[in-house]
């Protein structure tokens, strides 16, 4: 069944063609991040990771970087006790309320988006040389 879900994100987001490459990679890594905080990891890449690839091509970009960055980002999740079992955990022993999972798992997103924008841009550049 296709819900056209895929469809309706890539028209969405096509104002992130229009972004230099680096702000590109931090929203796509962003907005997979906060995602993930209420979808599964592997829902949230199987999405996102072919989106951002076209997203890229569209600007005349590398599109394994808009993938990895998708990919990488949907691996976040740190602020939702539901996003990863991790999460789950900490939260059921009593000792972290809900307020202070959702400051410090933000804050966790958004460096780790910054983070995976950054590595893709410089670091995985690198690594390919041969």
């Amino acid at each position: 069944m296709k819900s056209g879900l895929s469809a309706w994100l890539g028209t969405s987001l096509a104002a992130f063609s229009d972004l230099p490459l680096l702000p590109m990679l931090f929203g796509i890594a962003l907005m997979c991040a906060l995602i993930t905080e209420a979808a599964s990891n592997v829902a949230t890449a199987t999405i996102f990771m072919p989106i951002a690839a076209g997203l890229a091509l569209g600007a005349n970009y590398d599109p394994v970087l808009a993938a990895l960055a998708a990919g990488m980002a949907a691996n976040l999740g740190f602020a939702n006790p539901a996003a990863t079992s991790s999460n789950a955990l900490v939260y059921s022993t009593g000792r972290i309320p809900i307020t202070d999972m959702l400051k410090a798992g933000l804050l966790f997103d958004l460096a780790g988006a910054v983070l995976i924008a950054l590595a893709c841009l410089w670091i995985v550049p690198l690594l390919s040389l041969t």
